[in-house]
């Protein structure tokens, strides 16, 4: 991808390795609102252009989000490589890749879930399609890029003026956990052990975050203990996000927040939003393990996702701050 969060629009190139289980001609993925720019899709015989178009979804309402990819010569069956290039727009209404304005700066967050993935990069936007993502991003000097996994490697080209990010391969993902944010963020680091913590803010707001930092680092203790199972990403960032649909967004390793939920002034802040950054913290760490390792084949069964995470969540702040008396809050 390449990201400048202060143009209405940005680029990108994806390349999606396939199993064609039959002889075919068509190819049919997810997209609503990338302009494909070319497309073509690669065998072992040959490289085959296609023909993008876009048509409605089964139920013919709504703007047209499945993205067909017709070839002149029929792609046999075997393994196979789909290489798109499309440019977007932001998304709107704070789903997919949109941007933020604030303090004269702008910034480009992600909100995939349920199913706008398809707004922010083509692809199979199901969640029963759980696989590996490599992502890599450019974006101008001066501004960071972060995504699910840590950091591989940084390129700088100072005569572009841009700087090129490449991330780590993730562990098996669907679409609606893929995440990455841009801008000039701060960073403040929290617990290293047993993987790097960090909190992820606009400029100046990095000293509220250390309430938040310790109740990750708590919480990820009682919910390995409780599993069985080490928490299973190689890092936990927490970005605090200035313009947010909800109130958080369990992404793989990458978890957002609106940020009036979790940056707070640790000498002034109330008792109620303690029990609300901790409540909120563990729902969204509980899904780490349930819904993001172990997810549902489709997107009615979000409900046991969500459900045993708020289930999970007053469990573990009852364990970690008793004082909370969150037992009783469940029985009201």
């Amino acid at each position: 991808l390449t990201i400048d969060p202060r143009e209405k629009s940005y680029a990108g190139r994806v390349r999606i390795g396939v199993e064609i289980e039959a002889p075919t001609r068509v190819l049919v993925l997810h997209a609503k609102g990338p302009q494909i720019l070319t497309a073509a899709v690669s065998s072992r015989a040959a490289k085959h252009w296609a023909k993008a178009r876009m048509r409605l979804a089964a139920h013919g309402k709504g703007e047209p989000e499945e993205l067909v990819l017709e070839l002149a010569q029929e792609l046999p069956a075997g393994p196979a490589e789909i290489d798109l290039q499309y440019e977007a727009a932001f998304g709107p209404n704070l789903s997919g890749l949109y941007r933020v304005e604030e303090g004269g700066r702008a910034y480009a967050f992600t909100q995939l879930e349920p199913n706008d993935a398809r707004r922010a990069f083509p692809c199979f936007d199901e969640p029963g399609h759980k696989v590996p993502f490599r992502v890599s991003i450019t974006v101008p000097e001066g501004m960071l890029a972060v995504a699910n996994t840590p950091e591989l490697r940084r390129r700088e080209t100072p005569s572009s003026g841009l700087v090129s990010y490449e991330f780590a391969p993730s562990e098996p993902l669907p679409t609606y956990l893929v995440a990455f944010a841009v801008g000039a963020f701060e960073i403040r680091h929290g617990a290293r052990d047993p993987v790097p913590i960090r909190l992820i803010t606009l400029p100046g707001k990095s000293h509220l975050g250390q309430l938040a930092l310790d109740a990750a680092r708590d919480e990820l203790a009682i919910l390995a203990d409780y599993f069985g199972s080490p928490y299973p990403y190689a890092k936990l960032d927490l970005v605090a996000v200035p313009e947010f649909g909800a109130g958080a967004m369990e992404n793989a390793g990458l978890v957002t927040f609106r940020e009036e939920r979790v940056l707070h002034d640790a000498a002034a802040v109330s008792l109620e939003a303690r029990r609300g950054l901790w409540g909120i913290m563990a729902h969204e760490l509980a899904h780490q393990w349930f819904g993001n390792l172990v997810t549902m084949k489709w997107w009615d069964d979000l409900w046991l996702n969500e459900g045993f995470a708020t289930w999970m969540g007053a469990k573990v702040v009852q364990t970690a701050k008793p004082g909370f008396l969150v037992d009783l809050e469940r029985v009201s």
